[in-house]
C-alpha cells in the first residue's frame, strides 16, 4: 500500500512546521546565550564606574522632566514623589496641569508647600496666558 498525495502533503507540511519551530527555538537559545556573555562583558568593563558619583555631579548636564497631568487626583502625588526621588543632581520637575477638572492641583500644593514665583517668559509664540 502506497501513500496516497494528501498523505505526502501531511507529512511535508508536518516536516516544514517542525523544522520552522526547532530553527525558532534555537534561534532564541543562540541570542539567550549571546546576550549573557555579552552582559558578562559589559560588567566587567563597568565595574570600577561609579554612576552615583556621576550622577551627583555638579558638572552633570542638566536635565527637564515633563510629566503631563489630566484629572490625576488619585495618584498625582505619589506620581511626582517617584519623580522627585531621582538620583540625579540637577534636573526639574515639570507638571504640565493641562485642564484637569478635579484637585490634581490643589493635592500638589497641599503636599508639597507650592508657592506662586513669577517667571519672565519670551513668548515667541503667542498663546494663552499661563496659570
Amino acid at each position: 500500500m502506497s501513500p496516497n498525495i494528501s498523505e505526502i502533503i501531511f507529512a511535508t507540511l508536518e516536516f516544514i512546521f517542525y523544522s520552522f519551530a526547532f530553527l525558532a527555538i534555537l534561534s532564541y537559545i543562540i541570542l539567550a546565550v549571546i546576550s549573557v556573555v555579552e552582559t558578562g562583558n559589559y560588567m566587567k568593563k563597568n565595574s570600577f564606574v561609579n554612576y552615583n558619583k556621576i550622577l551627583s555631579s555638579s558638572i552633570s548636564p542638566s536635565i527637564s522632566i515633563i510629566a503631563p497631568a489630566y484629572n490625576e487626583t488619585l495618584n498625582i502625588v505619589e506620581n511626582v514623589r517617584s519623580l522627585l526621588s531621582t538620583h540625579y543632581v540637577n534636573y526639574d520637575v515639570i507638571i504640565v496641569n493641562d485642564g484637569s477638572k478635579d484637585d490634581s492641583l490643589e493635592k500638589l500644593i497641599k503636599a508639597y508647600d507650592l508657592v506662586k514665583v513669577d517667571y519672565l517668559i519670551n513668548q515667541q509664540i503667542p498663546t494663552k496666558p499661563l496659570r
